[in-house]
């Protein structure tokens, strides 16, 4: 993706990189603070916040965990979220 940011592992997650490199306003990306400030943990509240409900099963690890998160934030139209490669990953018409 030209132009953006995309942290490393994290796929689906993108910032424009001239926001990024001239400071990003407050609250402009409540996914991405979250994770940044806060971790998983952060970015759990986020979701339930947003009506999210962990699989009972569970996470194969926090990774696992954090992209069934930002799948799920991503219908919702954040605008850090690429709902785009969140549909294309899981075959979502």
């Amino acid at each position: 993706m030209e132009g953006f940011f995309i942290p490393p592992g994290c796929t689906g997650l993108r910032l424009p990189l001239d926001e990024l490199m001239a400071g990003i306003e407050d609250g402009k990306y409540p996914v991405f603070n979250a994770l940044y400030t806060g971790g998983i943990a952060g970015l759990y509240q986020v979701a339930l916040e947003h009506g999210f409900s962990e699989n009972k099963k569970g996470y194969v690890s926090k990774c696992n965990l954090c992209f069934h998160i930002r799948n799920y934030l991503a219908c919702q139209e954040f605008a850090e979220l690429d709902e785009d490669f969140y549909r294309e990953s899981l075959n979502i018409a």
